[in-house]
């Protein structure tokens, strides 16, 4: 087993398993939480609801300390724990401002980490083919400021490849509006897996698939006919209607309780987050 800048690699002939255990077993001895109570979520919707509604009569914390947490779990959240991101990006969002009930909900994550400690990424040998497969889907409206957020997934031979949880840059004025901006980030995305896949040998023959759980927003990329709907929607958002008319993806919806990328846009309950989270590839030492 090689370590490579906190995380853990083991490659065998049946694929490669990437883990931050001792990473995360580290980060929990220097914060005091190597000892406390496991959790089995990393935060749960009452919780992320009352951050929002009560964050401003909340008694403010140490900057510098809340800080210094949300950086050790951001990194674990971009490197092998994609059932963290939506959590961890919600924390981030308060860290010039940080409040109790933020400080909170971090060491309520840092208590899910001691108890899903040993999780991994395992990628299947390949065996000369590379499919890619995008997910794409969005909240609406759910931060404080009425911004909704993304969830974006990439998955190579069914193992999450790349995800992200972030906050939309704009006011999306509906659902399908929130899930357009989110596919048309997700699309790009795409486009440069596809280049790297490529650069790699594995050449991407046919367009690349992204799921969506909205038959309006998959209306909106695939007939220009809706101009009155989109034509206020920044123009770098319509670059998915190109990607779709060369080839590069094909928009199909997926029922909303198999989007994979429904983990990333909200706290989801305990069941629906160890279903998403096999399904992205997360395993532990057991499930192989």
């Amino acid at each position: 087993m090689k370590h490579i800048l906190g995380i853990q690699v083991n490659q065998t002939t049946e694929g490669i398993s990437l883990t931050q255990s001792s990473y995360i077993t580290r980060t929990l001895q220097e914060l005091d939480m190597a000892s406390c109570r496991p959790a089995y979520l990393p935060a749960s919707g009452g919780e992320i609801t009352a951050a929002i509604k009560q964050a401003g009569n909340m008694e403010p914390v140490e900057q510098t300390h809340y800080q210094h947490i949300v950086g050790k779990l951001m990194y674990a959240a971009i490197a092998t724990r994609p059932d963290i991101s939506f959590t961890v990006g919600f924390l981030a969002r308060y860290s010039s401002d940080p409040r109790m009930h933020h400080l909170q909900i971090a060491k309520n994550l840092l208590r899910y980490l001691l108890a899903t400690v040993n999780y991994y990424l395992f990628y299947p040998a390949t065996n000369g083919k590379l499919e890619l497969l995008s997910y794409s889907d969005s909240d609406w409206a759910g931060s404080d400021d009425l911004k909704s957020t993304s969830g974006m997934l990439t998955t190579a031979n069914g193992t999450a490849l790349t995800w992200s949880s972030k906050k939309q840059p704009i006011v999306a004025m509906s659902t399908a509006e929130a899930e357009y901006i989110s596919a048309s980030d997700c699309g790009l995305e795409t486009v440069w897996l596809r280049r790297i896949a490529d650069d790699l040998g594995f050449p991407q023959s046919t367009p690349t698939t992204l799921l969506m759980d909205n038959n309006s927003s998959i209306q909106m990329a695939s007939n220009h006919s809706n101009h009155s709907r989109t034509k206020h929607i920044d123009l770098r958002y319509h670059k998915i209607r190109e990607l779709l008319e060369n080839n590069t993806i094909a928009i199909k919806y997926v029922p909303t309780d198999q989007q994979l990328a429904d983990i990333f846009t909200k706290a989801l309950p305990k069941d629906k987050l160890l279903t998403l989270s096999k399904a992205i590839g997360l395993k532990l030492p057991s499930t192989v």
